[in-house]
């Protein structure tokens, strides 16, 4: 085992932190209230799931958690080649059971939207990508949403059929301060995925 040695955790994120880029806002991009928005061209790199527990109104829930890492090619706004980018779909089950009718504005309302925006987004993306549902009431079976985005803690799963595939987005670069240290970060959202030109 000559030159291995043990590679903590925090280095592990400061090294994937260091080597994704702040992705360049073109000038053309869309000016909106939240941030700018602009189209790229992305390879996905990477596709993943985990679950995670929160809070929702005192009661503890899973939420379903979709991770994607996307590589911009040249296409699109050609300012971007050769950086990446991470974006999740956060899907909250119970929320979406039990959130119709909840007080607009309230905690279960919010994870409600969260959720329904992440789904049509999954959607579009599997859509863009050659995937289409595979359930009788064109939803997504479990089976084949784990095929898409194996989980994370998985060592050694079959890769996702989604890596290597393309898409045309509309991106969108929204400014967001860490409850943790209060730190100023860019989060990038697919806002919208696109036809083929």
């Amino acid at each position: 085992m000559a030159g291995f040695f043990d590679i903590s955790g925090d280095v592990v994120k400061a090294a994937e932190a260091a080597s994704s880029f702040n992705l360049i806002v073109p000038p053309t991009s869309k000016q909106g209230k939240d941030g700018p928005s602009w189209t790229e061209l992305g390879r996905i790199r990477e596709a993943s799931s985990e679950t995670v527990q929160v809070d929702t109104e005192g009661r503890k829930c899973e939420v379903l958690v979709l991770h994607l890492k996307i590589d911009i090619l040249k296409d699109g706004s050609g300012l971007n080649e050769g950086r990446n980018y991470k974006t999740n779909f956060r899907i909250n089950r119970w929320a979406l059971e039990n959130g119709r009718g909840a007080e607009k504005g309230s905690q279960l309302s919010g994870q409600r939207v969260m959720s329904n925006l992440s789904i049509a987004r999954m959607k579009s993306i599997l859509s863009a990508c050659g995937f289409a549902p595979d359930t009788e009431d064109g939803g997504y079976s479990q089976t084949f949403l784990a095929e898409c985005f194996p989980d994370v803690s998985a060592f050694g799963a079959e890769p996702s059929p989604l890596i290597g595939l393309t898409f045309w987005h509309e991106l969108k670069a929204r400014e967001s301060t860490s409850k943790k240290d209060g730190k100023q970060y860019t989060n990038y959202d697919i806002q919208n995925v696109l036809p083929n030109p």
